[in-house]
């Protein structure tokens, strides 16, 4: 007896589904998925063992089967087995890795882990790759993504040509990044760009980039800050009636600043939601999806002391429950 109750399976499906659980606890990603359509295509959903995300695949876990194999059940007054789900789960938040061209190295900057953390996700650094497979993967298994800051994006990606030798590119960045872009976009997972963030969600989705800001836009604007990062350099001026001036409610905020190459043409499914006193768009977002925008500054090195930021992570993080 796998579970209690009426349903609409019948008993090799209750037993192959049992036999599956028993013997491969631990499934791979396609054969937890096809049990998972299993349960849900005998009406066994309702009673059905709860899918956890726990690293690449799923982990079913039941509770109070078979002599107390499994733990804790939750009897209800009629005595029916019900299964809880933990409703404090925190949202999976997939961090695109920094790379390191001298050591070879993947690293990360902790305020990106720090911001999602205080706002109530997990976030989780993923592996440099541009396998399409793996990015599926990937997608299917966060709630939401960020896309952060870190080397120049590719003139190809817009359709031109490096336009001199200031232009650091790391390719398989780009390429992934084009992958994962997608990927959110097919399946509407909430999307955060920062810095290169903007820059190449901007440029993957038909807009251009100042390939050198301080060559093609010289300005008076603070757009490269010294340290210490976490003070702002200029301020921005928000678009009314955007997600970030409705989150905000101000028309007017100052902002820290380091970044090379800017949002040069918008894209056109994109929408203008800050600019700075000089021109450069700042924030932008995609009207059409569930979330996605992109900002300019550096929320991950302010949060601990600027309330917009905490507000935009914060936003971000609400998205991806």
């Amino acid at each position: 007896d796998i579970i209690s109750g009426n349903n609409t399976g019948s008993i090799h499906e209750k037993y192959s589904i049992h036999n599956a659980l028993h013997s491969n606890l631990s499934c791979n990603f396609r054969e937890s998925m096809l049990l998972f359509h299993q349960f849900e295509r005998t009406g066994m959903m309702a009673k059905a063992p709860m899918l956890l995300t726990r690293g690449i695949g799923f982990y079913f876990i039941k509770t109070g089967l078979n002599k107390g194999a499994f733990a804790a059940q939750d009897r209800r007054n009629d005595g029916d087995r019900r299964w809880r789900i933990n409703m404090n789960r925190r949202p999976l938040i997939g961090v695109v890795p920094l790379w390191d061209d001298d050591k070879e190295s993947l690293w990360m900057l902790p305020g990106y882990f720090d911001g999602i953390n205080q706002a109530g996700g997990l976030p989780l650094m993923l592996p440099l790759t541009d396998d399409q497979d793996e990015i599926t993967q990937l997608v299917l298994m966060c709630d939401g993504f960020l896309f952060t800051g870190g080397h120049d994006v590719s003139p190809s990606v817009y359709g031109e040509k490096p336009l001199n030798d200031s232009v650091i590119c790391c390719p398989k960045r780009d390429r992934m990044e084009s992958l994962l872009l997608q990927e959110a976009l097919r399946l509407d997972k909430p999307v955060l760009g920062i810095c290169r963030g903007i820059q190449f969600i901007n440029a993957a989705l038909g807009g251009t980039l100042y390939q050198d800001l301080p060559a093609q836009h010289p300005s008076k604007v603070e757009h490269h800050q010294t340290p210490p990062y976490d003070h702002a350099a200029h301020t921005v001026t928000l678009s009314k009636g955007t997600p970030l001036y409705n989150l905000i409610r101000q028309p007017r905020i100052a902002v820290n600043s380091y970044h090379h190459q800017a949002v040069c043409s918008l894209a056109p499914v994109l929408e203008k939601m800050a600019e700075s006193p000089d021109g450069i768009v700042e924030a932008l977002y995609h009207p059409g999806m569930k979330f996605l925008w992109a900002v300019q500054w550096h929320p991950e090195f302010s949060f601990r002391t600027d309330e917009n930021s905490c507000l935009i992570f914060g936003a971000f993080v609400k998205a991806a429950l």
